[in-house]
């Protein structure tokens, strides 16, 4: 039978209040997933585990494709808010807000060194962030410097998104919502932080600057 279930969170932390305001219909039912794996871990019937690294960096930030999936996000550079084809970008509130994300490579890195030493890391998550200090202000910084343009910034209020999201969801309207929701839930106040790089150093993942990581997404890139 089966030993070792490797659940496919990785994006979120499935336990946070915030999360739990997304519509499984969409996103699927993770935290029922979870459950279910707790109780048979608690059986003895088998092990499981799982990474949560926040947004893949390389996905949330790629370069600008034009593509829009059917939820209405348009890739790239979402939900960073930076457009590399018109030099834009949407800076929500401050731009302070710590993001835990973490590029692509690091995360593969991460679940070979899990699946091949799983001794640590059995019947819990693990909690990483492959990118050091990331703010939007970080982002918008070595945008500009590694581009050599300057970004229209635009400044956006997640109060006002909020009262938005949250209007379509009392509506039913769960797809329409889910651009401002994803938005909301990194950007928005008392969000986004998740729990950090706190498994870093168990798993092997060593922060990159946003500099680098940011050089790394610009390498495929039509500047």
């Amino acid at each position: 039978g089966v030993k070792l279930f490797f659940a496919s969170e990785f994006i979120a932390d499935i336990t946070s209040e915030r999360y739990k305001l997304f519509p499984t219909e969409i996103v699927g039912d993770k935290p029922r997933i979870r459950h279910y794996l707790e109780e048979k871990a608690a059986e003895g019937k088998m092990a499981w585990t799982a990474l949560n690294g926040g947004p893949f960096f390389d996905i949330t930030s790629d370069v600008d494709r034009g593509r829009e999936d059917d939820t209405g996000l348009t890739h790239p550079l979402h939900p960073a808010g930076f457009s590399l084809e018109n030099h834009t970008a949407t800076i929500y509130d401050d731009g302070t807000k710590p993001l835990h994300w973490t590029p692509l490579p690091a995360a593969a890195a991460a679940v070979v060194r899990m699946l091949r030493h799983p001794q640590g890391i059995l019947n819990r998550a693990v909690h990483v962030c492959g990118v050091k200090d990331l703010t939007q202000n970080a982002m918008l910084e070595a945008l500009e410097k590694q581009t050599g343009r300057k970004f229209s910034v635009e400044r956006a209020d997640t109060g006002a998104l909020e009262d938005e999201v949250f209007g379509l969801l009392r509506n039913g309207e769960a797809k329409k919502a889910m651009k401002g929701l994803t938005l909301w839930a990194q950007f928005g106040k008392g969000n986004g932080g998740d729990k950090g790089g706190v498994d870093n150093e168990a798993v092997g993942v060593v922060e990159v600057t946003v500099a680098e990581a940011v050089k790394e997404v610009l390498g495929g890139a039509e500047l």
